[in-house]
C-alpha cells in the first residue's frame, strides 16, 4: 500500500501517523512517502519589503529557512518511521499545501492519504487544508484528529443512508475487513432534527412520530440491502438504527460499540432527497475520538 503522509514542522502529527502506519502495516505492506510543503501563501505575506531588504531577497531567505526547517523535520520523521520498520521516502516542495498534496497523491498513484488535523471539536473548518484535500483527493483519506486514539483497526463503523456515496464507503470498508480480519457495524441514523424542522414548517407536528417510524422502516431496508451486499461477498455485517442528530449519533455509536475506525463518504443523502454536502462528515471529523476514513 502506497501511503502519502503530509507533515508540517510542528511535530504534532508524527506520533499519531506513526501509530496509524503501524496499524496498517499489520495487514499489508506499507510504503510511506513523507511530503512537506513550504506554504507559498505564508511566504508571500511575510516577504513584503522591509527596511533593509527588498521583497525578492527577503522571499528567497524565507524560503531557504523554511526548507531547512522542513528537511530537519523530515529527517526526524524518517528516523521514527524507520525504527518502526516502515519503508519511507521524502519530498519537499514549495507551493499551496492542499494543491501540492493532491498533486503528489496523483503522481504517486497513492492508495491512501494519511494526515492529521489540528481541529478538535465542532466542524472541520471550510477551506482548511484537510477540508480542501478531502474535496479533491484521488484516493481515500485517513484523518487523525487531535483526540483520535489509534488502537488498530479491529472494529469498523460504517454509516449508511442508501446513497451511492455510502455504498462506496461500505465497499471500501468490506475490503478493509478482509485485510484486517475485522468486524463491522452498519449504522443508519433517522435524522430527528430534519423531521422536526419539516414538521414545523409544514404545520403538521402531530405526525412527527409517524414520520420517525416511516424513516426507521426505510433505514431497516437500507441496512438489509447493505447486509445482503456484504453477505454476498462473504462478510457478516451487523446493523444498527439510531434516532437523533446524525453526526452526534454516529460518534455515540462509535464510542458505545467500541469502533476503532469510522468509514464515511464525502456526501450523503438527507431524508428529503437533498444532498448533504459533507456536513455530516465534517462534523464527525470535528468530534471523532478514533481515526476517520473518508472515501470519495
Amino acid at each position: 500500500m502506497r501511503v502519502l503522509v503530509p507533515i508540517d514542522t510542528t511535530g504534532e502529527s508524527v506520533e499519531s501517523t506513526r501509530k496509524a502506519l503501524e496499524a496498517l502495516k499489520v495487514a499489508t505492506e506499507v510504503e510511506a512517502t513523507i511530503l512537506h510543503v513550504v506554504d507559498s501563501s505564508i511566504i508571500d505575506t511575510a516577504s513584503l519589503a522591509g527596511e533593509y531588504m527588498d521583497a525578492t531577497s527577503r522571499k528567497e531567505l524565507l524560503v531557504r529557512k523554511a526548507e531547512e526547517g522542513g528537511r530537519k523535520c523530515m529527517e526526524v520523521v524518517e528516523g521514527i518511521y524507520g525504527k518502526a520498520g516502515i519503508k519511507v521516502d521524502s519530498h519537499l516542495v514549495v507551493g499551496y499545501p492542499a494543491e501540492e498534496i493532491v498533486q503528489k497523491a496523483r503522481e504517486l498513484k497513492a492508495d491512501l492519504i494519511l494526515m492529521a488535523s489540528r481541529r478538535s471539536g465542532g466542524r472541520l473548518p471550510l477551506g482548511s487544508v484537510a477540508d480542501k484535500v478531502i474535496r479533491a483527493a484521488p484516493c481515500p483519506i485517513l484523518i487523525l484528529t487531535p483526540n483520535a486514539q489509534v488502537r488498530g483497526f479491529k472494529r469498523l463503523l460504517v454509516p449508511v443512508d442508501g446513497s451511492k456515496a455510502s455504498m462506496k464507503s461500505l465497499d471500501f470498508a468490506l475490503g478493509l475487513l478482509r485485510r484486517f480480519k475485522a468486524g463491522a457495524t452498519a449504522l443508519y441514523v433517522v435524522d430527528e432534527y430534519a423531521i422536526q424542522y419539516s414538521s414545523a414548517i409544514s404545520g403538521i407536528t402531530e405526525y412527527k412520530e409517524e414520520l420517525i417510524e416511516a424513516y426507521t422502516k426505510t433505514g431497516e431496508k437500507h441496512l438489509l440491502k447493505a447486509q445482503e451486499h456484504a453477505s454476498g461477498l462473504g462478510f457478516k455485517l451487523e446493523g444498527r438504527i439510531r434516532v437523533g442528530n446524525p453526526p452526534e449519533e454516529i460518534l455515540r455509536e462509535a464510542e458505545d460499540g467500541g469502533a476503532d475506525l469510522i468509514v464515511v463518504g464525502t456526501r450523503g443523502r438527507g431524508h428529503f432527497g437533498k444532498l448533504v454536502l459533507g456536513s455530516v462528515t465534517s462534523a464527525i471529523l470535528g468530534g471523532a475520538k478514533v481515526p476517520v476514513m473518508v472515501v470519495r
